[in-house]
């Protein structure tokens, strides 16, 4: 098999891929309509990230806990002004939702027009 225009242009497609070009870029290059074609041809060559995103996630995860972590320790306690009348949380009486209506859908009705009783066999209308 000899070098041909559409292995060449195959190689520098995977090779841009392989640099980092994104998928529209890939597409362009190509010349395809969509990039849904050019992955179809393509997608081997793009990098698996999930390694990546697992990482990043792990770290987004890491610096959460650490900062809740932190403001947790920070937190003062605020104490109620004297003045400030509180209340017994027990006179309050907890309030049940009233359990909604439900929807009754009929289904449209696909009766037949009503029959010509006129006997002229001319429709009234």
């Amino acid at each position: 098999m000899g070098v041909t225009p559409k292995v060449l242009r195959a190689t520098a497609i995977s090779n841009a891929i392989r640099a980092g070009a994104s998928v529209v870029t890939a597409q362009k290059m190509a010349g395809h309509m969509t990039p849904q074609v050019t992955l179809m041809h393509y997608a081997a060559y793009f990098p698996d990230d999930s390694q990546s995103l697992r990482r990043h996630v792990d770290e987004a995860w890491a610096t959460m806990l650490e900062k809740r972590a932190l403001d947790a320790h920070s937190a003062t306690v605020v104490k109620p002004a004297e003045d400030v009348e509180t209340t017994d949380v027990t006179e309050f009486t907890p309030v049940t939702p009233t359990p909604a209506k439900p929807v009754v859908r009929r289904a449209a009705s696909k009766r037949s027009p009503e029959p010509d009783r006129s006997g002229t066999g001319v429709d009234p209308k």
